[in-house]
């Protein structure tokens, strides 16, 4: 299999299409490239529908390769990236959620507990501590923050 690397070299800041990231991918951990349109049409297409569905940025995927490279991980494809986004979080190559303060989430937590009127909720707000706090808080924003404020 012959890799290909792109003529310029790639930093994380300046990823923001899917070709780039797997010349990033390619540049940083070695890890093959697609060959044949079809191939590199589906590759495409699933960096761009996991990071949809996931809610990632390229700030996510860059960081997780840089996770990888860090730790010495060869992928055999692409798809493995995938797996090391939250390892990457939990590790401190990504940004946490964008919560300035301990007491803005605390907040933000008890004005959710204000609205919600499901008891499991309720529970799985007030229960959570540390960085499932932030989790659980965000899950609930997405869920039901939309419809409860409808109301």
């Amino acid at each position: 299999m012959i890799r290909v690397q792109p003529a310029e070299f790639l930093r994380a800041k300046d990823v923001g299409t899917p070709q780039q990231l797997l010349d990033y991918a390619a540049q940083q951990l070695g890890c093959p490239k697609p060959i044949g349109h079809a191939k590199r049409g589906t590759v495409l297409r699933r960096i761009k529908d996991e990071m949809a569905y996931q809610k990632w940025t390229w700030r996510h995927l860059t960081g997780a390769i840089d996770f990888m490279n860090d730790r010495g991980i060869k992928p055999k494809s692409f798809d493995f990236v995938y797996y090391h986004v939250e390892p990457a979080t939990q590790a401190g190559f990504l940004p946490r959620a964008s919560f300035s303060s301990v007491e803005a989430l605390q907040e933000a937590v008890s004005q959710a507990v204000y609205l919600e009127d499901d008891e499991e909720w309720v529970r799985r707000l007030l229960f959570a501590r540390g960085s499932s706090l932030t989790k659980v808080y965000l899950l609930w924003e997405e869920e039901r923050k939309l419809i409860l404020e409808g109301q």
